[in-house]
């Protein structure tokens, strides 16, 4: 017998058939709590899909809560290849007159000409170390034969490095390969210096190379070119006879001093004397008489070479008439709010125009609109009901869906306090709550209020702070702050740490070299300072190095006294400083050996009456205060009064209203959903337990059909023994007959 088909092979009987039909049957239950779940579950997808519509919102209103967020505007210049502008939101609105005197260039230095890139610049092992500016030194090894190849490579690969090297071919007949060193900085204060160089490469003087005859001349004398260079640069001189003849007799020749392109009218003799040859620039040739004299066309060739190819300078406009200099070719804090970049000296200056553009304000109410639409529909169409079909959907007659769909309706309905202007509700800017509950946009009326009072139009939406004073600007709000005025009394502006040094410097600058010793957020560094150095160029020294060291400090020239300064204002700036000069030495800068500190000062002040927190120039109401969440920026130099009311728009209670729903904690939606979870977990936990007694039920029956079979098995047995015995009883009786 086997029960592997389900099929009794006693009985005939199809038992698993049967179970299968009495697990059928048993699983009706199991199927309406299945529908149960299914039912909590569609909800929840339901609150998931409000969810996403809800944060869309949120973040589309967390762009229009402020008044920078509210202001746009567009910075736009006149000639681009002149200066650039870019930002522009804080900046105010009007024309700006900019020329480009000078820009800011990186210092280039290059060395002599040698023959070849593997020629030898080093006879015997030692360094060559590069200082830029008043930056740290750069120390690189230079081993004997090192070629100028490996000593380019060597600094190339340096990160730390604060110059690139190139080698240049110049063409020239003669020693064509020079190393060329760019600094990695602009700026006047950033030139390139040699702290040593063991090597045969000469950065620093100028030469005057040795002359070379063309190779297919008639003249077989000599000719040497001597002199001190004066020019700038490098000048390629080409000599070429005009007039054939004798040394000191009657040759001729004009010169070229770019290389052939073009030759001056002067026409020179060729002389045993030397003579300078390039117009004063210092170049001196002689000639030296050979078995053969001179023939027309006969050319001889000199290069003089300047190693500064690029002067370290920086970048010079002026912004309606006044001059400002800058390190690079960037100026962004000379208009609040507005970079400016220097592209081309000009003639003319550019004007640069700031306008605003409220256009873009308008196309982010329209997101708005939109945003708050899909999710209003989103709601609507997950809680109806189909009177044709009697189809309810997932959220229908839910109580927190239809209060949201309230909530919303009775915010943007209400007008915003403290707005004195015909427009104080979103329907006076032509959005207007529809009948299914979305908003209707009439353009016509926002452009009219955009034109009319775009501050009103910022107030309905944001958190606004009007101030009677644009020393006292609003940074910030909470939910806690009230929508009211504050009474602002400052009775301490903040400061900046700042020290001056004891004397006006000379006109004469420095009489002796002097270094400045900084210790700025637990860092310290010396500035080096020459003997020479005038008040601007200490001050552009100095600058040059606290951008290097990335410090919050910065040099000023004030009427000839240096002064240093921190970049931000209040306590927690500090700084020190000292010399190693005397404070009373004349014409050094007057700081002294003994170290001087210095800390800033905190905006301090009262808020209607309550004290106030202050830290730099951000001064905040107290917690519990009526003033609380409150933050605002001082930019006044001494006590003063201001009056700042603060209003809270729509876009502030609608996502007050929101973080009701979203909150990660404590959100309606969340709640509802950590509720279904645990339901759908519940009905799992019973359908599981449901699945297991029928599984149960199922093996007790394969049991008793089995032993059905075994009694079966049995009695057949017995049946045929009995048959076989008659059978047998059959036989016998029947042959006695």
């Amino acid at each position: 017998m086997s029960i592997t088909t389900g099929v009794g092979l006693i009985s005939g009987i199809d038992y698993e058939s049967i179970i299968a039909r009495i697990a059928a049957a048993s699983r009706g239950p199991i199927q309406i709590v299945q529908q149960k779940q299914a039912v909590y579950q569609a909800k929840s997808d339901a609150f998931s899909g409000i969810l996403t519509r809800l944060n869309a919102l949120r973040d589309q209103l967390r762009k229009m809560l402020t008044a920078d967020d509210l202001t746009f505007r567009s910075a736009a210049s006149s000639n681009d290849g002149v200066v650039t502008v870019s930002g522009g939101e804080r900046a105010a609105v009007g024309s700006y007159s900019v020329r480009v005197y000078q820009l800011a260039q990186a210092h280039r230095v290059a060395s002599q000409g040698v023959d070849s890139l593997n020629a030898s610049i080093a006879a015997s092992d030692g360094s060559v170390t590069i200082q830029v500016g008043n930056g740290a030194s750069v120390t690189y090894d230079v081993h004997a034969g090192m070629t100028l190849a490996e000593l380019r490579d060597t600094i190339n690969q340096d990160p730390d490095g604060k110059v690139t090297a190139s080698i240049v071919n110049d063409g020239t007949p003669t020693n064509p390969y020079r190393l060329v060193l760019s600094s990695k900085q602009t700026g006047a204060a950033n030139a390139i210096a040699f702290v040593a160089n063991d090597t045969t490469l000469d950065f620093q003087n100028r030469i005057i190379e040795a002359a070379t005859s063309d190779s297919g001349n008639s003249f077989d004398g000599t000719v040497a070119s001597s002199g001190a260079y004066t020019g700038a640069g490098t000048t390629n001189a080409v000599i070429r006879i005009t007039e054939a003849g004798a040394v000191d007799g009657a040759a001729k020749f004009v010169v070229s001093l770019d290389g052939g392109l073009t030759y001056g009218s002067t026409v020179y003799s060729a002389t045993s004397t030397a003579q300078d040859v390039s117009g004063g620039l210092g170049i001196q040739v002689a000639f030296g008489a050979g078995t053969t004299d001179f023939a027309v066309g006969d050319a001889f060739r000199v290069d003089a070479f300047d190693p500064e190819i690029a002067k370290a300078s920086d970048a010079v406009i002026s912004v309606d008439g006044i001059q400002i200099s800058r390190s690079s070719n960037t100026f962004d804090d000379v208009i609040e709010g507005l970079t400016l970049t220097a592209r081309s000296v000009s003639e003319n200056p550019a004007i640069v125009t700031m306008r605003n553009e409220p256009g873009l304000l308008n196309a982010e109410v329209i997101k708005f609109q939109s945003a708050f639409n899909e999710l209003v529909q989103t709601a609507r169409g997950l809680a109806a009901y189909d009177t044709k079909t009697n189809e309810a959907q997932p959220l229908f007659g839910d109580s927190a869906t239809r209060a949201l769909r309230n909530g919303l309706a009775r915010i943007i309905t209400t007008p915003v306090k403290g707005i004195g202007s015909a427009y104080t509700t979103l329907a006076s800017l032509g959005l207007s709550l529809q009948a299914d509950g979305t908003l209707g946009f009439d353009s016509a009326k926002m452009n009219k209020a955009l034109d009319e009072d775009v501050g009103s139009v910022m107030k309905i939406f944001g958190r606004i702070g009007d101030s009677t004073s644009s020393l006292v600007r609003l940074v910030d709000a909470s939910e806690k702050t009230q929508a009211r005025a504050f009474r602002v009394e400052i009775t301490a502006a903040a400061a900046r740490a700042a020290i001056d040094g004891n004397q006006a410097l000379q006109s004469s600058g420095l009489a002796a070299d002097e270094h400045l010793t900084f210790t700025f957020d637990e860092r310290t560094f010396v500035v080096a300072l020459s003997a020479g150095d005038k008040i601007d160029a200490v001050v552009g020294k100095i600058n040059s190095a606290f951008s290097a060291e990335g410090v919050g400090l910065e040099a000023s020239n004030e009427s000839g006294i240096l002064r240093i300064a921190t970049t931000d204002y209040g306590s927690s700036a500090k700084f020190s400083v000292a010399s190693d000069r005397s404070g009373a030495t004349a014409a050094q800068l007057g700081f002294g050996t003994t170290q001087r500190n210095a800390s800033g000062v905190d905006v301090a002040g009262t808020i209607n009456g309550e004290g106030a927190i202050g830290e730099g120039r951000i001064l905040r109401g107290i917690t519990g205060g009526t003033a609380e969440g409150l933050e605002l920026e001082v930019t006044a130099t001494g006590p003063m009064t201001a009056t700042v009311t603060y209003t809270r728009g729509v876009a502030d209670g609608v996502l007050d209203f929101i973080e009701e729903y979203v909150d990660g904690e404590n959100g309606i939606i969340k709640a509802r959903q950590d509720g279904m979870a645990g339901t759908i977990g519940d009905l799992n936990d019973r359908i599981q337990s449901m699945e297991d007694r029928i599984t149960r039920e199922g093996d007790r029956l394969r049991r008793q059909f089995l032993a059905m079979e075994k009694v079966l098995a049995q009695y057949q047995g017995i049946g045929d023994y009995i048959s076989n015995t008659l059978a047998q009883m059959s036989s016998i009786y029947g042959s006695r007959k």
